[in-house]
């Protein structure tokens, strides 16, 4: 997983995953004073896989 602080191994299923670490920053790291928009895509469309 690509992230701000370089690259993290997860293991698991990827829309899992990539749904955990949304529901986490939505829930224990965002700023409810500020406004915001996430999008949670569970395949990068500009990747070759």
């Amino acid at each position: 997983m690509d992230t701000a602080d370089g690259v993290k191994k997860m293991t698991g299923y990827t829309t899992d995953i990539i749904t955990d670490v949304t529901l986490d920053w939505l829930q224990n790291e965002r700023d409810p004073e500020k406004p915001f928009f996430v999008m949670s895509q569970h395949k990068a469309p500009h990747r070759n896989w």
